[in-house]
């Protein structure tokens, strides 16, 4: 995968945000982004995982408004997906979809890095 962090692409319109990027895997925010770009809601998550040993290799996890869970758009977004992360398209995969993230239950972040709060 030769995707870095912060990198972005269009998927209708939203905007995609790569939080993180590993050799097998990526972490992906969905976002409506202002034409000014200075204000982002995120309206969804998205965690890609590759896995060799499974029948269908690319394992995705999609938390995001109901108002995205239409076979149009998912399918555009995992052509995007694939794209970016240089996954062939005729690759195996498995996309689960659920209402978005109600709960973010998180540590306090590693040592070095700080977060603004509001």
């Amino acid at each position: 995968m030769n995707v870095q962090p912060n990198e972005m692409f269009q998927v209708g319109a939203l905007t995609g945000i790569v939080r993180a990027a590993v050799g097998s895997g990526a972490v992906i925010e969905l976002a409506l982004v202002s034409e000014s770009g200075f204000t982002r809601t995120i309206v969804g998550d998205l965690f890609v995982l590759r896995v060799d040993e499974e029948p269908r290799r690319v394992q995705m996890l999609l938390a995001i408004s109901p108002r995205y869970h239409n076979f149009p758009f998912l399918d555009e977004l995992r052509r995007e997906i694939f794209s970016l992360l240089s996954i062939p398209q005729t690759e195996t995969w498995s996309l689960k979809v659920s209402p978005a993230c109600v709960i973010d239950f998180e540590s306090d972040p590693a040592e070095g890095y700080f977060e603004l709060k509001s």
